[in-house]
């Protein structure tokens, strides 16, 4: 299980989150951010295929600023641009990251916060019209769930 989750996640992680928490533009369906969600996270669980696990290979923080989100990446930090819709139920959250080739990946999906804690669904794709629509994996699904405890 560990290398389907540790190459999913880190990839993944690494890729997509961003940051939903621009205090400056209000949030809304415009793009930007939901201001609940700025600060400093840890990821301590995801679920792919429907299997759910807390051994999580990339360990570190996560830091929600503004537009984007910082990841940890060794010792480099890479940042994905987030645009979230909290007025939707479930929130919805739109991240793209720009690839060193210039590609742009984008995954579209779903998050909710509970006290400190953020449950992101996403699923890479290049059609919106495929954002998870609950927090659920299958066995034949390509969503992700991933799991975040706020630290500060």
């Amino acid at each position: 299980m560990r290398s389907v989750f540790g190459n999913a996640v880190v990839a993944t992680t690494l890729m997509l989150v961003g940051g939903c928490g621009s205090k400056d533009n209000g949030g809304g369906p415009a793009g930007g951010g939901d201001p609940r969600l700025e600060g400093t996270y840890t990821l301590v669980e995801t679920e792919m295929g429907g299997v759910r696990s807390k051994e999580t290979e990339q360990k570190g923080t996560f830091s929600f600023s503004g537009d984007k989100m910082i990841s940890p990446n060794g010792k480099k930090e890479e940042a994905a641009t987030i645009k979230c819709d909290p007025t939707k139920t479930p929130a919805e959250i739109t991240i793209s990251k720009t690839e060193a080739s210039g590609k742009i990946d984008t995954f579209y999906g779903i998050y909710k916060l509970e006290d400190d804690t953020l449950t992101l669904c996403l699923m890479k794709s290049d059609n919106p019209a495929n954002r998870p629509k609950e927090f659920k994996t299958s066995k034949d699904s390509i969503v992700m769930i991933e799991v975040f405890k706020k630290t500060q």
